[in-house]
């Protein structure tokens, strides 16, 4: 039971990981977009 619970969480940790990941990644290309338009 113990296993089962430490692998969903790092699978938990994982997914949220990724999505952050994405989403700093994706932030910061916008704001290079912006900065390309209105420098």
């Amino acid at each position: 039971m113990s296993s089962a619970a430490e692998t969903s969480r790092s699978l938990c940790c994982s997914i949220i990981d990724y999505y952050h990941t994405r989403d700093v990644s994706a932030t910061l290309d916008m704001t290079f977009f912006i900065n390309q338009k209105y420098a």
